[in-house]
């Protein structure tokens, strides 16, 4: 594990699974978009919504162009900075309407893993034989489970995160994946999705969106992911940057790849597991906008933190 994500985590306590306050048990999508609201976290600085992160991957990997209506409007993954605001114009009735909106952020919580040959796991790619989501207001972390079986091979994910309160651009996820059953290659991706717009109230249906715009990326020599944006309405500058850390008894296998689907761009790394093993993948966002003042988005991503 990098040194970075070892200073944020290793001095927070465990949680208690018997006294979340906010714990749901089955995996339901037509109530998704409420549990992600209730389950988010943040800082007063940074709202992170409890999105799926393999969701992005999975979707894809399942239904490339007939996604399920349920599940389709099942998750809302969303990034926020609070006073980022931006403002936009539209017509509606012959009359010019004029308001601001708090955007969603390109999402950088897109994580997902896959037994080697196999689609990217997630509720509608395997068979889901367990499931809770929970939230616990002591330690302000949010966690799930999931037991995900493809034909003869069970895969348990479970899944922690927090948004930090020392560093309040960062948030840190971090899953260990386990080979319940099986032996052999675990592929683990990561990445950036920019195409992200504003759709979640109805009312604001009348104006465009989509708050941003120019979204780039590029992959760093380390492997941390930069991905620069700006605002459709304001000169305002969203820089964020992620790396994945793994902690695994296995060196990588083969080279990383990289590739790009429209506004969004992933990475693909893979290890071996035997079976009973278990692999940690760490990953750590630091979101910044250009008002931020001397703050440069590798102080949370340089191993300095230690």
């Amino acid at each position: 594990m990098g040194n970075a994500a070892g200073s944020l985590i290793a001095h927070r306590p465990l949680m208690n699974p018997d006294t979340h306050p906010l714990r749901f048990d089955a995996y339901d999508p037509r109530d998704e978009r409420r549990r992600e609201s209730l389950l988010g976290l943040g800082n007063g600085v940074l709202f992170v919504r409890a999105g799926v992160p393999e969701q992005r991957l999975a979707r894809t990997s399942a239904y490339p162009t007939n996604y399920p209506p349920d599940e389709a409007h099942a998750h809302y993954p969303g990034i926020y900075r609070a006073g980022l605001y931006n403002p936009v114009t539209a017509c509606a009735n012959g009359e010019t309407l004029r308001a601001a909106f708090l955007p969603r952020l390109p999402d950088a919580t897109v994580l997902a893993v896959r037994r080697g040959g196999e689609p990217w796991l997630g509720t509608h790619t395997a068979q889901l034989v367990r499931y809770t989501h929970a939230l616990d207001m002591e330690t302000a972390q949010a966690t799930r489970t999931l037991l995900l079986r493809i034909a003869d091979s069970t895969t348990r994910i479970v899944e922690s995160r927090f948004v930090s309160a020392a560093h309040p651009s960062v948030f840190v996820i971090r899953w260990h994946v386990t080979a319940c059953d099986w032996s052999g290659p675990l592929d683990i991706a990561d990445g950036t999705d920019g195409d992200v717009r504003n759709a979640i109230v109805e009312r604001q249906r009348a104006f465009d969106g989509r708050h941003i715009v120019d979204v780039m990326h590029a992959i760093q020599p380390d492997g941390v992911l930069l991905t620069s944006a700006r605002l459709s309405g304001a000169q305002v500058s969203i820089a964020i940057g992620s790396r994945v850390d793994v902690q695994c008894a296995s060196e990588e296998i083969g080279p990383r790849v990289e590739w790009k689907e429209g506004a969004a761009c992933f990475t693909r790394r893979t290890v071996h597991l035997r079976a009973g093993e278990t692999v940690c993948i760490d990953k750590i966002v630091s979101v910044h906008t250009s008002r931020d003042a001397l703050r440069a988005i590798w102080l949370c991503l340089s191993s300095k933190m230690a």
